[in-house]
């Protein structure tokens, strides 16, 4: 519903003349402020969180390092491409505070960490003496791989490492092994 704000009461207007133009403006700040806010306006149930931010909307930006406005603003969060970043007046570039993935809690998954780090982990069985394991979700810049396997009579090693997968080789078969990793870098 779109509400027409009108600049009423005008100073030669009677109350009587304008009223119905006041109640508009008021259905109009109720509706504009009620889409972030608890209830405010004639919320029957005054309570002590009517006019409090239930959440905040933000406009997406096409840059992911805005500048601080120059009105004494010390902090700015945006949001851009579907993520929030975060910058300050002692921050030179902004901060990723999130990414577009869901974070996997599970055996073998994945999380995001504000400022871009990406940790990976995972249990995989053993299929040969090399055995190529497969990220969840690829690194696009440095990272690094923890291997540990369930049995210790086997020496290993990370023979290939890539951003999308790593391989693992021991000195004899891994078959009846279960590979546990662990995977830290950015996304």
């Amino acid at each position: 519903m779109v509400f027409p704000f009108t600049d009423t009461p005008l100073a030669p207007d009677l109350l009587s003349v304008s009223q119905g133009d006041i109640r508009n403006n008021i259905d109009y700040l109720q509706a504009t402020l009620n889409k972030d806010h608890q209830t405010v306006f004639g919320d029957t149930n005054v309570t002590v969180f009517e006019g409090r931010h239930k959440q905040v909307s933000m406009n997406d930006r096409a840059n992911n390092n805005l500048a601080i406005p120059a009105d004494g603003t010390d902090n700015f969060l945006w949001g851009s491409g579907g993520n929030l970043f975060w910058r300050n007046t002692t921050v030179a570039n902004g901060v990723q505070m999130t990414v577009n993935i869901d974070p996997l809690a599970a055996a073998s998954g994945y999380t995001f960490l504000p400022g871009g780090l990406l940790l990976q982990w995972g249990i995989n069985a053993g299929v040969a003496a090399a055995t190529t394991i497969n990220f969840p979700v690829p690194f696009v810049a440095a990272f690094q791989v923890i291997p540990a396997l369930s049995n210790f009579d086997r020496t290993f090693g990370i023979t290939a490492l890539l951003p999308t997968q790593f391989t693992i080789t021991a000195n004899a078969s891994l078959v009846g092994y279960n590979i546990r990793w662990f995977a830290i870098g950015t996304k």
